[in-house]
Order: structure tokens, then C-alpha cells, then sequence
């Protein structure tokens, strides 16, 4: 994609070449950051990441949302020690 982006080369099969042509359209490469951008539909541009990094978001969103859980379990057990003390 950003072959054909930056130098318009297509790849040797024409499948894929038709595939790169039709697609490049929703794809936008910002050669001063080197980054590629996925259009949406309602023009916000998205990031595209490669797998490590992909996973890397992955596991620090889990991290989070675990992190989000723990919070929220010991909150439930503070409120239901109180509860048993009698000062809820």
C-alpha cells in the first residue's frame, strides 16, 4: 500500500494489484511521520499498526481494564466489611 502510495507500484499479480488500486482510496500515507492512516467513513483518519504494536495496544488495554476490576472488587469489599461492622 504505501509502495503504491509514494511511487505508485503495484505488485507483479494482478489480483493484488487490482485489490492495492480499489483500497487505496481509503488510505492515506503522511510520508513526514511515516505513518499510514485508514480513512473512516466519516473522515477521521486511523492509525494502522503493525502486529507487534497491535498486540502491544492489546496487552496495555487489558492492563488497564484489569487494573479497573481490582479497583472495583476491593471498593465492593471495603463497603461489605463496613456493611458487616454496622457502619453502612
Amino acid at each position: 500500500m504505501i509502495d503504491y502510495a509514494l511511487h505508485g507500484i503495484l505488485p507483479n499479480d494482478p489480483r493484488k494489484a487490482v485489490s492495492v488500486r480499489q483500497k487505496s482510496t481509503r488510505f492515506y500515507y503522511e510520508a513526514v511521520v511515516k505513518t499510514l492512516y485508514r480513512c473512516s467513513y466519516d473522515g477521521i483518519l486511523l492509525c494502522c499498526l503493525s502486529n507487534s504494536e497491535a498486540q502491544e495496544v492489546i496487552k496495555e488495554a487489558m492492563m488497564v481494564y484489569v487494573e479497573l476490576i481490582n479497583q472495583d472488587q476491593s471498593s465492593r469489599i471495603d463497603c461489605t466489611d463496613l456493611a458487616i461492622i454496622g457502619r453502612l
